[in-house]
């Protein structure tokens, strides 16, 4: 039985996409984590049957697979470093709207 020859461009090919999966992932992973361990609200751009689709946000196929969700608006609570943390925000969910609540400087009720 003959052995299947492998060229160093298969094996290249295959190394990069293997690569661009895993780092698709890798993206995924942290988005999900910081949707898990912030105390900011994010408001997922989920399907909404009957509703016009023209205005959802999408992400690639690739994150989809890795569970990854669009992310429409972020509430942000500031706190000692929210700057810090608005500019990490911002960098892994580029899709989204970031609102900062400063909760005694805005009021529900103005006078």
């Amino acid at each position: 039985m003959p052995r299947p020859r492998f060229t160093l461009r298969v094996a290249l090919v295959v190394t990069a996409i293997v690569s661009a999966i895993a780092w698709q992932g890798g993206i995924a992973w942290q988005r999900k984590a910081a949707m898990r361990d912030s105390q900011h609200t994010f408001m997922v751009d989920r399907y909404i049957p009957g509703a016009n689709g023209s205005g959802r946000l999408r992400v690639n196929v690739i994150r989809k697979a890795w569970g990854d969700e669009p992310v429409r608006l972020i509430y942000m609570v500031p706190d000692s470093n929210w700057e810090a943390e608005e500019e990490r925000l911002r960098g892994l969910f580029p899709e989204a709207a970031i609102e900062v609540m400063h909760p005694l400087l805005e009021t529900p009720f103005p006078n």
